[in-house]
């Protein structure tokens, strides 16, 4: 919920967060603002010094601000017994993924059967991307992707400040059941996910009586402003993959310009107040991307 008001010269902005709850704890918090002149032209070059900002009232002190930050995407695909009657389907899909992305995009392969399996760390390294797709198959063990998920955000997100980070997850769900203690790491991570900013898409490939995967990746993707495609069969694969493509590039092109702002945060407060103090700069702010 935004609202606006001037004051002189500045600008402030209102911005009321109506998704994450986490308990109260200091945290980091990024929130995402566009700038523009008179004329709706971008306005580049802000630095810390330009923004000032405050939460549920009280002045915040900001960490960092940064311009254009680069997308990293992790790629995450069920590679167990259950998708060998769709190899193909799956190789043509990563294929039109592969075509739709931008070359310059650092991007991330990895599978989820039996454990995180590292196919391609996140890089622009496309030839052995490649490679990696062309040569997809099944491998042993059962789908652990919501843990590999997690396992992933630790070791290439979370701890990676410039960065904004991009989850795609093509999975199969047949009715896997569900355990308390995975639950409760996933609700730690996706508060610091939304935190962070972090963006989430997902195909799944439903069987007749659907449960925890798509539970878990339903939410994930409501909550960060995603695509989520459903099917039963997967044949549709490569058009919605050159789709989900399509969509981060133009996510990617929409942030283009556009600042982050990061601070130490009061989790119970709602309400942040952003002030832009250069003349003429009129400021929208999000805490999600893109907006």
């Amino acid at each position: 919920m935004h609202s606006f008001r001037a004051v002189g010269a500045t600008l402030t902005l209102v911005l009321t967060f109506l998704a994450a709850q986490p308990s109260a704890q200091r945290m980091v918090r990024r929130i995402f603002v566009s700038a523009t002149d008179s004329s709706g032209a971008t306005v580049h070059g802000l630095v810390k010094a330009d923004f000032l900002l405050s939460e549920g009232g009280k002045p915040r002190e900001i960490s960092r601000v940064s311009a254009d930050v680069p997308m990293r995407v992790i790629l995450l695909v069920e590679s167990t017994s259950a998708i060998a009657p769709m190899i193909t389907s799956f190789r043509s899909g990563l294929q039109a993924f592969y075509d739709g992305l931008p070359a310059e995009l650092e991007v991330g392969f990895m599978t989820t059967a039996g454990q995180l399996k590292i196919r391609v760390p996140p890089g622009t390294d496309r030839q052995k991307l490649l490679s990696e797709f062309q040569s997809f198959s099944q491998e042993l063990g059962g789908n652990v992707v919501i843990d590999a998920l997690l396992d992933a955000d630790e070791r290439f997100f979370r701890k990676t400040s410039d960065r904004w980070p991009v989850f795609v997850v093509v999975t199969t769900d047949s009715g896997a059941t569900r355990g308390e203690q995975l639950i409760l790491r996933y609700n730690k991570f996706l508060t610091d996910f939304m935190l962070r900013g972090g963006s989430a898409h997902a195909v799944l490939i439903q069987g007749s009586r659907p449960r925890a995967i798509s539970d878990f990746i339903e939410n994930l993707v409501r909550n960060t402003n995603g695509v989520l495609e459903t099917m039963a069969v997967s044949n549709p694969l490569a058009a919605k993959m050159k789709d989900l493509a399509a969509r981060i590039a133009a996510d990617r092109a929409a942030m283009s310009g556009r600042y982050e702002v990061e601070y130490p945060s009061e989790a119970t407060a709602s309400t942040v107040e952003l002030t832009v103090t250069r003349p003429g700069v009129t400021v929208r702010v999000s805490p999600l991307r893109p907006f």
